[in-house]
């Protein structure tokens, strides 16, 4: 068993997001760039806000004059300064959020979140056929609860993340046949399957272990 995983997140990231933002449509779009610049305007004003409250009250503290022995009561107050400048500044700018039109997608289409996960699936060897199915339980908890895909590479069975649509990358588990050990679990009102290997298991929906065996257990080297 082995478990490799993409590492440039950023590319992830940026990928994912311009292939949602093509499938905008242009009013879509326009919304996006307009809240992007109030986003940027009002944090420039907040900015120049706080600046400007910071520095009446370093000049108030400068001009004032403390006693040589309460100069710390100086330090206290530019520290409470400083944060209040920081609330009104953000409390004065307020306002300007509220000018702003956001744009929520409530749903991407398959397509694209299957281009969203191109470079994953290039990366992962992704092919047919394979089987996506419910991982209820894992010794690694990032995978339960979450749709996985299983297919074949070689003289290797991949398990990863579901890749037809977008979802975070969480790496990939590549199984050879004489490790991995395949046992139906009873859960509640159902049965499941427990895939097993080494030091790590998954609990995968039971439709898995007919796609396992024909085309992996039961399969000609």
């Amino acid at each position: 068993m082995r478990y490799f995983k993409y590492n440039d997140t950023e590319k992830i990231t940026n990928n994912a997001y311009k292939e949602q933002y093509k499938a905008l449509t242009e009013d879509e779009k326009r919304i996006i760039r307009k809240e992007k610049a109030w986003r940027r305007f009002a944090n420039v004003v907040s900015f120049v806000l706080f600046l400007a409250f910071w520095l009446a009250g370093i000049f108030f503290t400068a001009s004032y004059g403390w006693p040589t022995g309460l100069r710390f009561l100086e330090v206290i107050f530019d520290l409470i300064w400083l944060i209040l400048s920081a609330l009104l500044a953000f409390a004065l700018t307020t306002p300007l959020w509220g000018k702003v039109e956001s744009l929520h997608l409530l749903k991407i289409k398959k397509e694209v979140q299957s281009k969203m996960n191109a470079h994953l699936k290039e990366y992962y060897e992704f092919n047919e056929p394979y089987v996506i199915t419910k991982c209820f339980g894992s010794s690694n908890e990032k995978f339960k609860d979450r749709d996985v895909c299983l297919y074949v590479v070689g003289e290797e069975l991949y398990l990863t993340v579901d890749l037809t649509h977008w979802a975070r990358d969480l790496g990939c588990y590549a199984f050879s046949k004489d490790e991995i050990t395949l046992s139906k679990i009873a859960e509640e009102n159902h049965f499941v399957l427990k895939l097993a290997a080494d030091d790590i298991e998954f609990l995968l929906g039971y439709r898995a272990k007919s796609f396992i065996e024909k085309n992996f257990t039961s399969k000609d080297s």
